[in-house]
């Protein structure tokens, strides 16, 4: 019987990690659904045939004064549009100021953005999965086009799966934990924030959603982080502060959403996550093997804010938010263990169920939201349009969170 020869292997392996550093990003950017006319024409309010041809020869007029055209024509002569060209097209209606003026829906902005980070010590809960959801529905909910920016605080590096697709170059991509660390650095002729926004933060297949990456290299973050904490006699909480300062405050102005995504980790990376977060969003998924976890990972958010409060003088967070998934009101575990995250929250900080449903299933490992789909087979199913549902409730919770911390700075500022 041979051996084993596991330095061969390693060789080889660091060889292929090499080859890959070298080479461009490879497929195919992954494409996102299209909005038919109609769909466009019907968020303004109206389904009457009059009010469509309105719309559409405004829609012309439009074409007409950028010297473009929007949408493709498919087979059936129907038009598509981009979720890009459905914001142009809503922005310059209002600038037109048509008597439909009012039901043209406003684009959602913030004075600076909310960060608001998923958190769960247990894995499992699909806090990626949520994440992203949350992040695509909030995009596209009612086209009130918010500015969003994930951020991916997980070394396993998913999100970038479902925001581009591709074969990322680890020696052209600049990923969070790279920033984080120093290992890349604006060039002199740029400001940091210039180099955030030019080389660091990625469009993604949705219009309106940025993100910045992460790769399983980005693990080293949290030695560096260990390393500057336990320095010295006493804890450097200041290290906590690097995702905050080095990311999140300077974007601010750039977006109305910050969206951190993060492992089911008790780590440095994760408190540094809560530094900077505004809001959090516990994922929990609602089966007896996870719930226990759940429980006790609220001890440790508690704890967690003592520190930073005492520390770093890190303020209350703004909300502090349950979301329970993989939901089935027919188990009768789910309906307890729901009632006792209400219990634990109250009932005003749970957000609306996520069921679990089989287009979850369906999806597999494409890494696609239920959003993302076109075809009637596909997005016009029901299991599809079920879960659309499901976090479209979600998301007019979220944006109801929004506006309140919006309205609470706002009347705080008039004091």
């Amino acid at each position: 019987m041979s051996t084993v020869n596991l330095a061969a292997m390693a060789e080889r392996a660091s060889e292929v990690r090499k080859e890959a550093r070298t080479k461009d990003e490879l497929g195919q950017l992954k494409k996102f659904r299209l909005f038919s006319r109609t769909e466009l024409i019907e968020s303004l309010g109206s389904s009457e045939q009059a009010d469509k041809k309105l719309v559409t020869r405004h829609i012309a007029k439009i074409e007409e004064k950028l010297g473009k055209s929007f949408g493709q024509r498919s087979a059936n002569n129907h038009v598509y549009f981009t979720v890009a060209e459905c914001h142009q097209i809503l922005d310059e209606l209002i600038d037109m100021a048509p008597k439909y003026l009012s039901k043209i829906p406003r684009a959602f902005r913030t004075r600076r953005a909310i960060t608001m980070m998923m958190t769960n010590l247990k894995g499992g809960t699909g806090k990626t999965t949520s994440a992203v959801h949350l992040a695509v529905a909030l995009a596209l909910y009612q086209f009130s086009r918010p500015r969003i920016l994930c951020i991916d605080l997980d070394p396993q590096g998913q999100l970038h799966e479902y925001m581009d697709g591709r074969l990322i170059s680890y020696e052209s991509t600049a990923t969070l934990g790279g920033v984080l660390v120093g290992d890349v650095e604006p060039p002199e002729d740029k400001s940091h924030k210039q180099w955030l926004l030019d080389d660091v933060v990625r469009p993604s297949c949705v219009a309106n959603i940025d993100y910045i990456p992460a790769v399983p290299g980005d693990k080293k973050l949290e030695s560096v982080l260990a390393e500057g904490f336990h320095e010295g006699d006493f804890n450097n909480f200041d290290v906590l502060k690097v995702l905050d300062e080095q990311i999140v405050a300077p974007l601010r102005d750039e977006y109305d959403l910050i969206l951190i995504d993060s492992g089911p980790h008790a780590n440095l990376t994760v408190d540094a996550g809560m530094y900077a977060a505004d809001v959090l969003v516990v994922p929990a998924a609602t089966r007896s093997m996870d719930a226990e976890a759940t429980y006790s990972y609220f001890d440790e958010i508690y704890e967690k804010h003592k520190n930073l409060a005492e520390e770093l003088g890190k303020e209350d967070y703004k909300a502090v938010k349950l979301l329970p998934v993989i939901y089935k009101d027919s188990r009768p575990a789910a309906r307890q263990i729901k009632r006792k995250y209400a219990r634990i929250v109250g009932n005003e900080n749970l957000l609306p169920v996520i069921k679990e449903r089989e287009a979850y299933q369906q999806m597999g490992g494409s890494f696609n939201t239920s959003y993302s789909y076109q075809s009637a087979a596909d997005f016009g199913s029901t299991a599809f349009k079920a879960v659309i549902n499901d976090w479209d409730l979600v998301a007019a919770a979220v944006f109801d969170i929004l506006e309140g911390i919006q309205d609470a700075e706002e009347f705080g500022g008039q004091q």
